[in-house]
């Protein structure tokens, strides 16, 4: 069968003018060379895309792009031993518009699946299983796998299709990255099959296209959707923190022994993940790259909580009343994505420290509130007199605007 995926990221290697009437000028067949890009420290299976173009009036190899993340490790898996392949522009009914991307085609013999190596450890937290994450989810992500490896009809993928569609968009996982490239593709491929359905398949893959396209975007749209995860999840887990409760009580293990193995096993994550943990929007886009299985994903989204609830155990908790309720809501510089549970973290996070016993307090709060900056919770304005004045309303204080500045700054 034919594969059909986008070369992207056109505007790293193409003049801005020059995109659009490249796009809509290379014609059917035109042939664009497939190099694997084994050193690329963004995604272990980049694969670059070349073509022959005229620059500065002479005929040249030229890299234009990039294969589709998504679908680079499904070529990848159908040619391992290949270095160098080759496909062909192609201008599908299904294809989008987009005048920073455009369709190629090659033949596979199968579609084969890539693998996915379970490459972090689940053992179970002080002796207590993980939870089950996303039944839901998970069976249709087996049910498209599965079916990708049956007799591929126009019926069956196009149900297929409608039955799956609400669950895209939601996660992280390459579960979901892998289910979504299988099912863009069968779409594709019965599409060409001219059916008396391919108009209603025309339209469910362009919906599906637009959501994955759109919903993954960028890093912070990436981190809005592990803050949609991490919830949903969190609000599943009382039966698990009962019995994390009640080991703790028992005296089997300690609050800070439990923080230090929990903060080890995120150091020990994959590709140096730890270092961008506070830097939420890249932490996140980083997930979706790794291409975690869910129920990795989901350990590392537990042991993040864990991490936070052992700690917010050892702290005192903060009384939100309507009165605080409202000033959190009229805060005007929280950052778009920060959720409610964040923001009201942040509040008792900046009280902390203005309470503390450092000589300092304001220069605490600086820090504060630039740790926050860096997690994208705090959105800082660009008139000092007027956010200070907000944080003052927020934390019910009276800091001055120049003390919290040259702090601030420092």
């Amino acid at each position: 069968m034919n594969i059909i995926f986008p070369i992207v990221g056109l505007e790293r290697f193409i003049p801005k003018e020059e995109l659009f009437p490249l796009v809509q000028s290379l014609p059917d067949g035109a042939e664009v060379v497939l190099l694997y890009d084994n050193a690329n420290t963004y995604d272990r299976y980049s694969i670059q895309a070349w073509m022959e173009l005229m620059v500065n009036g002479e005929r040249k190899k030229t890299q234009v792009g990039f294969v589709s993340s998504d679908f680079a490790p499904m070529i990848r898996a159908n040619f391992p031993h290949n270095n160098t392949l080759t496909a062909y522009v192609v201008h599908p009914d299904t294809g989008f518009p987009d005048e920073v991307c455009f369709e190629v085609e090659m033949e596979l013999e199968q579609l084969v699946l890539p693998p996915m190596p379970i490459r972090i450890h689940l053992d179970p937290i002080a002796n207590i299983p993980l939870p089950m994450t996303c039944p839901e989810r998970q069976m249709m992500w087996r049910d498209i796998m599965d079916y990708s490896q049956t007799q591929i009809t126009p019926e069956g993928v196009l149900a297929l299709a409608q039955r799956s569609a609400s669950l895209f968009g939601h996660g992280l996982s390459g579960d979901e990255r892998t289910a979504y490239t299988l099912l863009s593709t069968m779409l594709a491929y019965v599409h060409g099959l001219w059916t008396d359905l391919s108009e209603a398949i025309v339209v469910q893959r362009l919906e599906l296209d637009g959501l994955h396209r759109e919903a993954f975007r960028t890093p912070e749209q990436c981190a809005h959707i592990i803050d949609e995860e991490m919830q949903a999840y969190q609000q599943s887990l009382n039966a698990f923190f009962d019995q994390y409760t009640a080991v703790l009580t028992s005296g089997l293990t300690t609050r800070e022994r439990e923080i230090d193995t929990h903060l080890q096993w995120l150091k020990d994550l994959p590709d140096n993940l730890y270092a961008w943990l506070n830097d939420k929007p890249t932490f996140a886009s980083k997930l979706y790259y790794e291409r975690f299985s869910m129920d990795e994903l989901y350990a590392i989204y537990l042991h993040i909580l864990c991490l936070d609830w052992l700690r917010a155990k050892g702290k005192r908790k903060l009384v939100v009343d309507d009165s605080l309720q409202q000033r959190i809501d009229n805060f005007a510089y929280w950052h778009p994505y920060a959720t409610t549970r964040e923001k009201r973290l942040a509040v008792q996070q900046m009280q902390d420290a203005l309470s503390s016993k450092g000589k300092y307090p304001v220069a605490d709060l600086a820090k504060a509130i630039k740790r926050l900056q860096g997690k994208q919770i705090i959105a800082c304005g660009t008139i000092f007199v007027n956010f200070t004045s907000a944080i003052n309303a927020l934390l019910d204080t009276d800091i001055k605007s120049n003390s919290l500045a040259k702090h601030f700054r420092r």
